[in-house]
């Protein structure tokens, strides 16, 4: 049986080591921990950036998203705040829900009217789509969908809307009859 001072000098190594992993531990975490906060600093500053851009006091940002000049202040500086809040202030700033998201991820928030602009461009590119389609070729992408959804009332939803974009886009110009009909 180990004598009093082998006994106390056998846990010292023991309770240095827990100690030492402890240490570890933290230091590993605020590690993690400043690199988020540093990146939340920065997503701040983007969205310090968007609001002086745009002309807004911090007073008038929280006004325009429904939270508060408070809520703006805490972002900027980095601080955590609700999603909710987070998502009202990037609406108010004119980006896309997700936006915040995005610079988090290290990308560029989308702003609402990009985004609009490229649905509008999407639609007329579909329209001109639909409108140089043949009826034939109509008919197999809508015998596709009704395929594919086991379903031949789709298919024929497809058509029928097809059909409807195409009588709207030769209504609005005439002399440009479809490919094919």
């Amino acid at each position: 049986m180990p004598r009093g001072d082998q006994a106390e000098a056998s846990t010292v190594p023991s309770q240095a080591s827990l100690t030492e992993r402890v240490l570890r531990k933290r230091s590993v975490t605020r590690e993690h921990g400043c690199v988020a906060v540093e990146s939340r600093r920065e997503i701040g500053g983007r969205i310090r950036e968007r609001r002086r851009d745009l002309g807004l006091t911090q007073q008038e940002l929280g006004e325009t998203s429904g939270t508060s000049e408070s809520s703006v202040k805490r972002l900027e500086w980095g601080q955590r705040i609700d999603r909710t809040k987070e998502k009202d202030i990037a609406r108010a700033l004119g980006w896309i829900d997700g936006s915040i998201d995005l610079l988090h991820a290290g990308k560029e928030p989308i702003l609402r009217s990009e985004e609009a602009a490229a649905e509008r461009a999407w639609g007329e590119s579909f329209v001109d789509d639909v409108r140089a389609m043949s009826y034939e070729e109509m008919a197999r992408r809508a015998a596709f969908v009704a395929a594919v959804t086991e379903d031949p009332a789709e298919g024929d939803k497809i058509m029928e809307a097809m059909l409807r974009i195409r009588r709207a886009a030769n209504q609005e110009d005439p002399g440009q009859d479809a490919v094919g009909s």
